[in-house]
């Protein structure tokens, strides 16, 4: 699913920075383009979530993921979402 109107990443409604954070950077990555807008990552649930993450003791773990920190994924993760609601039949179209 794509969306009609790509996103402007470094836009206020759409990029975030807490350098505030105890925890900011909370993965190794460029902190000028880190993005805080997804603090927990909403693909958490998916396991197709196009991070990189391990399991340890068969849980997922995503401590070495910086996907949903880098703006460029911000357009991907919505329509990752997107598309999760549409198989679900919640209706939502972007």
């Amino acid at each position: 699913m794509k969306m009609n109107n790509p996103i402007r990443y470094k836009s206020p409604e759409f990029f975030f920075q807490n350098r505030d954070c105890p925890y900011f950077p909370c993965h190794t990555s460029e902190t000028a383009e880190f993005n805080c807008k997804f603090c927990y990552c909403p693909l958490f649930f998916m396991k197709n979530c196009g991070g990189s993450y391990t399991l340890l003791d068969g849980k997922k773990n995503c401590c070495g993921c910086d996907f949903p920190h880098r703006p460029e994924n911000l357009q991907l993760i919505i329509e990752k979402l997107a598309g999760m609601m549409k198989q679900l039949g919640a209706g939502y179209e972007i």
